[in-house]
């Protein structure tokens, strides 16, 4: 959240750049919370499975963050909301994963898993919670 300083530095910035007939007003972002839950196989052996599992989680949270991430690295926009698919290739290019067989999205407060979460053009998504779960292929002997 961006604090009471900065958002008077910003509204000093922009007052005189404005036209004179438009009012600035600058507030927080409104965050829209949301969990993820990742299954995956990994081609990691045992003792790598931890560290492949906090690789996924630290580069989803990187990705969604609104002053570094997005899709070209210079923050996620405003209004973007988020789809499964923005996910798939960005957790399969981790080291050590084999692929994702699925993402599920929920809005913070619901059990209903969902393809996209879509948010206001103000809104800015927030991973709350990103869960990977590892598969396990069955073995045949």
């Amino acid at each position: 959240m961006p604090s009471p300083e900065l958002i008077n530095r910003v509204k000093t910035f922009l007052d005189p750049r404005r036209l004179i007939t438009t009012v600035v007003h600058v507030v927080k972002p409104k965050y829209v919370d949301v969990s993820i839950q990742i299954s995956v196989y990994l081609k990691a052996s045992s003792s790598q499975v931890t560290v492949v599992k906090k690789q996924i989680e630290e580069r989803v949270k990187r990705y969604l963050d609104p002053l570094r991430g997005g899709p070209d690295g210079k923050g996620w926009p405003f209004g973007r909301g988020l789809h499964k698919s923005d996910l798939y290739h960005l957790v399969n290019t981790v080291d050590g994963m084999d692929y994702v067989d699925d993402v599920r999205l929920f809005r913070e407060g619901s059990t209903f898993a969902l393809d996209r979460v879509d948010i206001a053009a103000e809104d800015l998504v927030f991973p709350t919670e990103v869960n990977v779960v590892e598969l396990v292929r069955e073995r045949l002997v």
